[in-house]
C-alpha cells in the first residue's frame, strides 16, 4: 500500500502537513553506514510518496535554538548529539530541492515544527479543512481529531492513526495524550516523568482519577506504595513535562501561501569556475572530427600563419557524440542538466556529477552509464560488482572467465590468464561473507506476510546473487589486479544493491 492510499481520501479542501524536519532525521539517523547524501535522497523520496496526490502541501521546520522551552528546562534536548556540518549540508540539499520543486515551506524562528504544525492544523480548522499529519512524533498524536478530520500519518509504520489508533496503542484518547504524556515524560528529550510510569500506568491513572490534576491531588488513594510516593514525590515535575510537551497553537500562519501559485525552477543554474575559452581549450578527448586526417595533407608555405593550437579548433561534434561530454565546458553544461532533472538525487549537486562522468570516462564509460552503476560510499567511489567482472573480462590476456556454479550457500568462478599456465578457482561461501562482515550472522529468509513491509536486506533476500557478483570481483582482483586497481564493488564496502543478477 502506497503512503497515499493509506493516508486516505483527499478532497480540495484538504491540507497536508508534512513534518520535514523529522522525517529527515530518521533518515540521516538510518543511514549512518551507508552512501553519502543518501539521508537526503531517501527524505525526497519519502516527501514524493507521501505528497503524491495532494493538492495543498506544506513542509514544516524545526527553527533551533528553542528558546521557549530551554527557559523552561536549561536541559532540554541538552544529551542530543550536535548536528554535524555533514548532517547540514544535506538538510540544506532537501530544503533547496523541495523548494526548488515549488514545495511550500512553513518555520518559526526558535519555535520546532510540532508546534508549527499544531498551529496550522488550529487556522485549518478554523478554515473549514480536514488535516493529514505525516510525522512519526508521537506529540502530535495529541492532535488528532476525528470531527474535524484531523489524523496523522507515521511514514516510520505506515500507518494513519485516527482517534481509535491513538486509544489502542496509548490507552487514552486524544485530548488526554498531552496527560499521558506528561507523567511518563520523555528520555530523548531530556522530559521529566513520574518514575516508574509508562503507557499503562499512565492510562490507568488518569482512568481512575479522570484529570492530570486529579492524579496528584488524590494520589493518596494510590493502592501501590511505590507508585503512590513516585506521584507524590513528582508532581512538579510531571507538570513541568507538561508545558514542555504541549504545543503551540497560536503562531502566525501565512495560509494565504497555499493557494498561491508556484512553478518548479531548476535546482542550480551555471556556477562556472573556470572561463568558457578555458573550457574550450582543454578537451576531455579530441572529437572525432578534430583528429588528423588519414589523407595526406599538403605542405603549407612557409609564410602561411600557424595555428595557434590544435585544440582549438571548433570542429562540429557528430551526431552520435553529441550526447557526450567532449570537454570540461560539456561536461559541466550536462552535469547542470542532469542535476536539474532530478533523476540522480543520490548525487549532491552538479560538481559530483561531473566527477562520476569524469570517472566513467576514465573507464570508457558513457555519461549516463557512469551515473547509473558509479556511487560513492564510505569516501570512496565504488561500482556495480558486474562492472568490474565485465573489465576483467575485457583484459587482453584473459582468455575465459566463468561461472562455474553455486546456490544461496556458495558460489564458485574460474578464470585462465594467458600467461599463466593454469586456471584460477575461487569459490565464495556464505560463511565467508559474515565473517568479512557483508551480511548479518542470522539470515532472515521467511518472506513477509501481505502488508508487512520487508526489511530484510539484499543478502537476506537474494544471497546466492550476492555470492556470485562478490566471488566475481574477489577473483578478478585476485588474477587482474591491474584492472581493479583503485576499484571498489558496492557489495565488497557492504552497500545494499537492487541491481539484477
Amino acid at each position: 500500500m502506497s503512503a497515499a492510499q493509506e493516508i486516505g481520501t483527499v478532497t480540495d479542501r484538504h491540507v497536508l502537513l508534512i513534518d520535514l524536519s523529522g522525517i529527515f532525521r530518521a533518515a540521516w539517523h538510518g543511514s549512518a553506514d551507508q552512501e553519502l547524501n543518501t539521508a537526503a535522497s531517501k527524505t525526497l523520496e519519502r516527501v514524493a510518496q507521501i505528497r503524491e496526490g495532494h493538492r495543498y502541501v506544506v513542509a514544516c521546520l524545526d527553527s533551533a535554538p528553542y528558546k521557549r522551552r530551554i527557559e523552561m528546562l536549561p536541559t532540554y534536548k541538552g544529551q542530543r548529539e550536535k548536528p554535524t556540518e555533514v548532517m547540514l549540508d544535506q538538510f540544506r540539499r532537501v530544503r533547496s530541492r523541495l523548494e526548488a520543486d515549488g514545495l511550500l515551506m512553513w518555520r518559526h524562528p526558535g519555535e520546532e515544527a510540532d508546534d508549527v504544525i499544531a498551529s496550522a492544523v488550529e487556522r485549518a480548522k478554523r478554515e473549514g479543512f480536514s488535516v493529514t499529519i505525516a510525522s512519526s512524533d508521537k506529540d502530535l498524536l495529541q492532535l488528532v481529531d476525528d470531527t474535524a478530520g484531523v489524523s496523522v500519518y507515521s511514514p516510520a509504520k505506515d500507518k494513519t492513526f485516527y482517534t481509535a489508533d491513538v486509544v489502542e496503542t496509548w490507552g487514552v484518547r486524544p485530548e488526554m495524550l498531552l496527560d499521558s504524556l506528561a507523567l511518563q515524560g520523555d528520555k530523548s528529550d531530556n522530559i521529566p516523568s513520574v518514575p516508574g510510569v509508562g503507557p499503562k500506568k499512565a492510562a490507568a491513572l488518569l482512568e481512575q482519577f479522570g484529570s492530570f490534576d486529579a492524579v496528584f491531588a488524590r494520589c493518596d488513594e494510590i493502592k501501590t506504595p511505590a507508585l503512590m510516593e513516585a506521584v507524590a514525590q513528582n508532581g512538579e515535575a510531571a507538570r513541568l513535562a507538561r508545558r514542555i510537551i504541549a504545543l503551540r497553537t497560536d503562531l502566525p500562519i501565512p495560509w494565504e501561501e497555499l493557494f498561491q501559485e508556484r512553478k518548479t525552477k531548476p535546482v542550480m543554474q551555471e556556477t562556472p569556475t573556470i572561463q568558457e575559452a578555458e573550457f574550450d581549450e582543454v578537451p576531455i578527448s579530441p572529437p572525432p572530427a578534430a583528429q588528423a586526417p588519414s589523407a595526406p595533407t599538403p605542405t603549407m608555405a612557409a609564410d602561411a600563419p600557424k595555428p595557434t593550437s590544435t585544440a582549438l579548433a571548433k570542429a562540429p561534434v557528430p551526431w552520435e557524440t553529441a550526447l557526450e561530454p567532449y570537454s570540461l565546458k560539456t561536461a559541466q553544461d550536462l552535469s547542470i542538466a542532469i542535476f536539474n532533472s532530478r533523476m540522480y538525487p543520490k548525487l549532491p549537486n552538479a560538481e559530483a556529477i561531473q566527477v562520476v562522468i569524469m570517472r566513467g570516462r576514465s573507464l570508457g564509460l558513457g555519461a549516463i552509464q557512469a551515473l547509473d552503476v558509479i556511487h560513492y560510499f564510505e569516501g570512496k567511489t565504488a561500482m556495480h560488482a558486474h562492472l568490474i567482472t565485465e573489465m576483467c573480462m575485457k583484459d587482453p590476456d584473459c582468455e575465459f572467465f566463468r561461472f562455474v556454479g553455486g546456490d544461496d550457500t556458495f558460489a564458485e568462478y574460474v578464470t585462465k590468464h594467458r600467461q599463466h599456465a593454469d586456471p584460477v578457482r575461487l569459490k565464495y561461501t556464505i560463511e565467508m561473507a559474515k565473517q568479512a562482515g557483508l551480511c548479518p550472522d542470522t539470515i532472515r529468509t521467511r518472506n513477509p506476510t501481505p502488508g508487512e513491509k520487508d526489511r530484510r536486506g539484499m543478502w537476506e533476500k537474494r544471497p546466492g546473487e550476492q555470492l556470485r557478483k562478490t566471488c566475481a570481483v574477489q577473483l578478478g582482483r585476485i588474477v587482474y589486479p591491474g584492472r581493479t586497481l583503485g576499484l571498489y564493488a558496492l557489495e565488497e564496502l557492504g552497500a545494499e544493491t537492487e541491481s539484477a543478477s
